[in-house]
């Protein structure tokens, strides 16, 4: 073990209240600007959604996932010090990437699936030829 569990619990304290703090964030300032109550809730969940897929789950599993085929990968290696810290090292270098590689991606997901759900539950008033 390399950190100590209250290290890593702590971590995830403060991405959960950065998240949180950026949901309640967007909700307050779409409120704020006089948009409607839907208009809230859209961009509030979309925001929360996002959040919960692209800081709170998919960065932890990549991470873990780096570190355990790193970890299997070294078993075997001559020198105690890369076997030991290389991995850690490896998820290291690994998290200034993750922004780029998750944010895009996520981001058209969430809208494609909330335009979706959006499109069934309040469907669009036909305009006007």
């Amino acid at each position: 073990v390399v950190a100590n569990p209250w290290f890593i619990r702590g971590a995830y304290a403060a991405s959960i209240s950065y998240c949180a703090a950026d949901v309640f964030d967007k909700a307050y300032t779409e409120h704020q600007s006089g948009s409607d109550q839907r208009t809230i809730a859209s961009k509030t969940g979309r925001t929360a959604l996002f959040q919960l897929l692209a800081s709170l789950m998919l960065p932890p599993v990549i991470v873990h996932a780096q570190v355990k085929h790193t970890t299997k990968w070294l078993q075997n290696h001559k020198n105690l010090f890369l076997r030991k810290w290389g991995p850690s090292a490896g998820a290291m270098l690994l998290i200034p990437f993750l922004p780029v590689m998750l944010d895009h991606p996520v981001e058209f997901g969430v809208d494609m699936i909330c335009d979706q759900i959006e499109d069934r539950c309040f469907p669009r008033a036909e305009l006007p030829p």
